[in-house]
């Protein structure tokens, strides 16, 4: 009886283990799919951006900048008209660069990531640093979750942080390409964190990471910074 007994416990066990493993590979395949299927709709309103509302907003300036005004007023609000117009288009590469920088399927993560990091700095409260040694060769889907975590860390630490500086860093070693980011903000609890309703960035990037099959360290605490490290095989 006690074999017995035992042995439908270990089934159960086994069961339940099996069922737990299943409802996790579901949950993170319908999450890849998701996150393709969002990245693929950035991609796209990007190109349409880039591609189609730039150049007619070009060929409406060019138009208008065209016309022979007699009235001092008027030549006054059509440079003005044509000064707005320049606004929305520098607004509209910034907002394409934001949905998916061209840079990153032309150049490379490095020279994606170094572009955000300038245009991240020009008006950010931070100094936001940036390192890469040279020969960082990524895949570009995992390119993409990489820049992607470094848009959403760097966002946390503007708004939450504290700081005065983080620093970012992209190297190869051993068949891994390593990704780590240090602010020297007011820190937090991470494994609380993650439990509130608020930890919903830190459960993005640690998707984020293991959709590419790599790992996510976090070191924090107050007063001290942050510091994380992504780890994602070659």
């Amino acid at each position: 009886m006690s074999l017995i007994l035992g042995a439908i416990i270990l089934f159960f066990i086994i069961s339940l283990v099996r069922q737990q493993r299943r409802n996790l590979r579901l949950y993170r395949q319908s999450l890849m799919a998701e996150i393709t299927a969002m990245e693929q709709e950035r991609a796209r309103i990007a190109a349409d951006l880039h591609d189609e509302l730039g150049p007619n907003l070009s060929s409406v300036k060019l138009r208008i900048s065209s016309f022979e005004l007699p009235d001092e007023t008027d030549r006054v609000q059509l440079e003005k008209t044509c000064l707005h117009i320049d606004g929305l288009i520098q607004r509209i590469r910034e907002i394409s660069y934001d949905l998916l920088p061209s840079s990153l399927t032309r150049k490379g993560l490095s020279a994606a990531l170094q572009g955000y990091i300038e245009q991240v700095s020009a008006g950010a409260a931070m100094q936001v640093q940036f390192h890469a040694t040279d020969g960082v060769v990524v895949a570009e889907e995992k390119a993409i979750h990489l820049y992607r975590i470094v848009q959403e860390v760097v966002h946390n630490a503007l708004r939450h942080s504290g700081g005065t500086q983080i620093n970012i860093s992209l190297y190869q070693k051993d068949g891994m390409v390593v990704l780590e980011t240090a602010d020297d903000g007011v820190g937090f609890d991470h494994y609380e964190k993650t439990k509130s309703s608020s930890g919903l960035g830190l459960r993005n990037l640690l998707n984020r990471a293991e959709m590419i099959g790599g790992k996510m360290f976090v070191e924090s605490g107050k007063n001290k910074g942050t510091r994380y490290t992504f780890e994602v095989p070659v």
